[in-house]
C-alpha cells in the first residue's frame, strides 16, 4: 500500500491510502470465497463454483464492492499501525476510487492530549463550617412533627393539615385526572398539584366542594400545563391535623432509644448538622479544585469526541423523559427544536464533561493511584448488600463480573485522586 499522512487540528490525521496489486488479488479472493458461500449455482456445491460463474451470476461490480469492503478495513488498520498512530476509535472512511487502482482517505481520531500544567500549586480555602441554631430548631421542629400522630380535627382545613379530598381536574374542556379518597398534606410553597392548590383548601370544611381555577405559571416545567388555567373540583372528606406535645424531657423519651432528655436530642442533631456540613463542605472543596484543574490545564481531543459525548447526553435526557411518560416527538415540538439542534446545543456541556474525565485520568496517572483488589471487593460487596435480599442476584450479575469490577475500580480511583487533590490544595498532602 501507499500511504500519505496529513496532519489536521484537534487530534485527528488523514490518511490517503492507495491499496497495492497483491492486496486487492488478496481481497477479491476473500470476495469469492464469501460470496460461494453465499449463493447457490445449479450443478456447484457451496464454494466450489468457478469464478467465472460467480461473475456471470452475482455480477464483477458486487464481488468488487465485497473485496473493498474486505480490503479498506483491513488495509487501514495496518496503515495505523506502520505509521505508530495512538488511535481511537473507527477511523471514518470516504472511498475515493476504484479504477485504475483502490484509493481511500481515512480520517484517523488519536488519543487526547492533556498538560496539567502547575496544578500541585493550586491552593483553595475550604468553606467554614457552620451549624445555625436556626438549622438546629428546624431539625427539633420536624422531629417533634414526625412523631405526634394524625388526629381528626373537627375544623375547617389548615395550612399543615392532611385532608383526604375527592378531586377532579380540567384545562381547556380536557379532562386530566380524577383522584378519589386521596391523602393531600397541605405545605407551604406546594407545587402539587399545581402552584396554590393547597391555599385554595384552607378554611374548607369535611363535606364541603370548592370549584376553583389556578393559572399555572409560564415558567412550570411540565410542558403541558405551563401557561393555562387548570380548574378543580375539590370535596374535602375529612380533616387532619396534629396537637404537638412541648419540648421536654417526656417527649424525648418516646423519641426513642438512648434519649433521656431534650439536651441529648439536641446534642446528637448538632453532631448530625455539623458532620452533614463538613461533608458537603468537602465534596465542594472538590468540585472547586478539579474546576480549577481543568481550567488551567490544556487539552486536544478529536471533535469526534465532542459529538460522540453530546449523543450520549442526549440519550442521557431522553431515558429520563420516558421515565416521566414524555415521548421524543412531544418533547421536541414543545421545545421547538430538532434532534440535531438540541444535539449541538449539548457540545459545549459535553466538552466540559470530556475534560473534567481526561483530568481525572491524567490526575490518576500522575498521583499514581493505585486501587487494590480488597478495595474492589469491599466495595462490590457493599454495592450488593445495598440491594437488599431481594436484589442480590440482580446486583450481582450486575457488578460481579469483568466489567463491574473495571467500573468499579474506576470510581474507587477517582474518588482516591479527588481525596488526594484536595490535599495537594488545602496544603496537607504527604510526599
Amino acid at each position: 500500500m501507499k500511504v500519505t499522512v496529513e496532519q489536521l487540528p484537534r487530534r485527528q490525521v488523514v490518511l490517503n491510502i492507495e491499496a497495492e496489486q497483491p492486496e486487492v488479488d488478496h481481497a477479491r479472493e476473500h470476495a469469492y470465497n464469501h460470496v460461494s458461500q453465499r449463493v447457490r449455482i445449479p450443478g456447484f456445491r457451496k464454494g466450489k463454483a468457478p469464478k467465472a460463474m460467480l461473475d456471470r451470476s452475482v455480477g464483477e461490480a458486487a464481488i468488487m464492492e465485497e473485496a473493498v469492503n474486505h480490503l479498506i478495513p483491513e488495509v487501514t488498520q495496518k496503515a495505523i499501525q506502520e505509521q505508530s498512530l495512538e488511535a481511537i476509535g473507527v477511523p471514518q472512511v470516504a472511498l475515493e476510487g476504484v479504477e485504475p487502482s483502490i484509493k481511500w482517505k481515512a480520517t484517523v481520531d488519536l488519543t487526547p492530549k492533556v498538560d496539567l500544567g502547575a496544578y500541585k500549586e493550586i491552593r483553595l480555602t475550604p468553606e467554614p463550617v457552620e451549624v445555625t441554631e436556626e438549622q438546629i430548631a428546624k431539625v427539633l421542629e420536624d422531629i417533634r412533627f414526625q412523631n405526634t400522630p394524625w388526629e381528626p380535627a373537627d375544623r375547617p382545613v389548615q395550612m399543615g393539615d392532611m385532608a383526604t379530598i375527592d378531586m377532579v381536574a380540567e384545562s381547556e374542556g380536557k379532562a386530566l385526572g380524577t383522584d378519589k379518597a386521596a391523602q393531600y398534606r397541605l405545605t407551604e410553597g406546594s407545587t402539587t398539584p399545581v402552584p396554590g392548590f393547597a391555599e385554595e383548601l384552607i378554611g374548607v370544611k369535611a363535606g364541603e366542594t370548592k370549584d376553583f381555577s389556578i393559572a399555572v405559571p409560564d415558567t412550570d416545567t411540565r410542558k403541558s400545563l405551563a401557561g393555562k388555567a387548570v380548574s378543580f373540583k375539590v370535596t374535602v372528606i375529612d380533616v387532619k391535623g396534629k396537637v404537638l406535645p412541648a419540648f421536654d424531657d417526656e417527649f424525648a423519651k418516646g423519641v426513642g432509644e438512648g434519649y433521656d432528655s431534650m439536651q441529648a436530642i439536641r446534642d446528637f442533631v448538632t453532631k448530625q448538622l455539623k458532620e452533614n456540613a463538613e461533608k458537603e463542605a468537602k465534596e465542594k472543596l472538590k468540585e472547586r479544585a478539579i474546576d480549577e484543574v481543568v481550567a488551567k490545564a490544556t487539552f486536544e481531543f478529536s471533535p469526534n469526541l465532542t459529538q460522540r459525548e453530546a449523543e450520549e447526553m442526549f440519550k442521557e435526557q431522553m431515558e429520563r423523559l420516558q421515565r416521566s411518560k414524555i415521548g421524543l416527538d412531544e418533547y421536541l415540538k414543545s421545545i421547538g427544536k430538532s434532534q440535531e439542534a438540541l444535539v449541538e446545543e449539548m457540545k459545549p456541556m459535553a466538552d466540559e464533561r470530556i475534560k473534567r474525565s481526561l483530568a481525572l485520568g491524567e490526575l490518576i496517572k500522575q498521583e499514581h493511584i493505585e486501587v487494590k483488589e480488597e478495595d474492589i471487593e469491599g466495595e462490590l460487596h457493599g454495592l450488593i448488600a445495598s440491594g437488599g435480599e431481594q436484589n442480590t442476584k440482580q446486583f450481582e450479575r450486575i457488578f460481579d463480573n469483568e466489567n463491574g469490577r473495571k467500573s468499579i475500580q474506576r470510581t474507587l480511583q477517582q474518588r482516591k485522586v479527588l481525596e488526594r487533590l484536595t490535599d495537594i490544595v488545602t496544603q496537607t498532602a504527604t510526599a
